[in-house]
């Protein structure tokens, strides 16, 4: 069994729903189910009662024993984390979801190690779920995500936002503007950037299960986006990335696409940490001169 096999149990435990749970990890339910049936497998029994007409998750006996397990067992791999922190030097840590740690934050984290060269720097790759809960346990020092969540000891503001934008492949018969009209979303490469941006394509275009597929991982857009009729939306900082694929290219949009908004978070106790505050500063310096000049700063 993985980590994120027991983190996504976790989840649904708490959530206790699958739905929710898989909008919470910003994965698809099929995805989450997926991972928890795969669990099952491993460990031999069944974790969850399925029934038809359940309005509300429920564990079965062995179920409720793994998931006391589960979160010791998460609370041992942080505490194995943490012995790094009992060592004389400075230490950072920095949580950023996939897109905007790939696509964005690397020129900051250059930056930021230059100006304090005496901090050990440790960057996470996490979901907002995980990123607050670690926020929260005290693992991480800051943590750029794609929503807020309200808790009364984390700051959290948005930092900046970019423009969305529609990108194909580099032979596709799309015209240099596309309309509603020119597109199809059985071949669109769906993403659920933010909540917002999942709610509009419901509302424009109906349920992203009508899609041809829905990615998680990054990297497989390039794949899939090489095919002539496929299409995606994605956020400025991955379109001006993936652009330097000579197979993929960008189109403008007829109709409006809610931004990507990029949220800062951190513990209230933390608010006048000085290595915070570099980094807030790096993060502002490093968007702000961005040749593209498409994101705006909040």
């Amino acid at each position: 069994m993985t980590s994120a096999e027991i983190y996504a149990f976790i989840a649904v435990c708490r959530e206790k729903s699958i739905t929710k749970a898989a909008e919470r990890l910003y994965i698809s339910q099929s995805s989450l189910s997926t991972k928890i049936k795969t669990l099952e497998k491993e460990l031999g029994y069944d974790l969850i009662i399925r029934g038809r007409g359940q309005r509300e998750l429920m564990l079965t006996d062995e179920g409720k024993e793994f998931y006391d397990l589960a979160l010791k067992y998460n609370e041992i791999m942080q505490s194995m984390m943490d012995l790094g922190r009992k060592k004389d030097f400075s230490r950072f840590t920095i949580s950023t979801v996939n897109s905007m740690g790939n696509f964005l934050f690397t020129p900051a984290y250059e930056l930021f190690m230059e100006r304090n060269p005496g901090v050990a720097l440790k960057v996470q790759d996490q979901d907002t779920s995980m990123a607050y809960d670690n926020l929260l346990r005290g693992n991480t020092d800051i943590a750029f995500t794609i929503s807020r969540r309200e808790y009364p000891n984390i700051t959290s503001y948005p930092i900046f936002g970019e423009p969305m934008v529609f990108i194909c492949s580099k032979n596709s018969t799309f015209p240099e503007v596309v309309h509603f009209k020119d597109v199809n979303i059985k071949y669109e490469v769906f993403v659920p950037w933010t909540e917002t941006f999942v709610d509009w394509h419901e509302v424009t275009f109906g349920s992203s299960n009508n899609t041809q597929i829905t990615i998680e991982i990054m990297s497989q857009l390039y794949h899939f986006l090489t095919k002539d009729k496929s299409w995606a939306i994605v956020p400025s900082s991955v379109a001006n990335y993936m652009k330097i694929d000579e197979r993929i290219d960008t189109r403008e949009i007829a109709f409006e696409v809610p931004m990507r908004i990029g949220v800062c978070a951190f513990a209230k106790d933390k608010g006048k940490s000085k290595l915070i505050s570099s980094f807030l500063e790096c993060v502002k310096e490093v968007l702000q001169n961005r040749k593209e000049k498409d994101i705006i700063l909040f």
